[in-house]
């Protein structure tokens, strides 16, 4: 059941944007599921160095959540492609 939550609305939008951007930058996406789950992972180390630099005065809670929108992103995308490989 999806709970409606109007304060996820600008962090949804986000989220849209940054893959919509990403699909236009990159938009050869490996088909390989190892290569995808390395965008992944690379996206999720970009949020712990974001949260590392916040922790050390040298970055701000808007950088962890420009990382985590993207790492986001790359969440959706990867499940995008299995679903539309599924219908194949």
């Amino acid at each position: 059941m999806y709970i409606y939550d109007m304060e996820l609305d600008p962090e949804i939008e986000a989220v849209g944007d940054a893959l919509r951007y990403a699909e236009t930058k990159h938009p050869n996406y490996p088909k390989s599921l190892h290569r995808r789950m390395s965008i992944l992972t690379e996206e999720i180390g970009e949020v712990a160095k974001a949260i590392l630099d916040y922790e050390d005065n040298r970055g701000d809670v808007e950088d962890i959540k420009h990382e985590l929108r993207q790492s986001a992103a790359m969440c959706f995308r990867f499940l995008k492609h299995l679903n539309k490989e599924e219908k194949e």
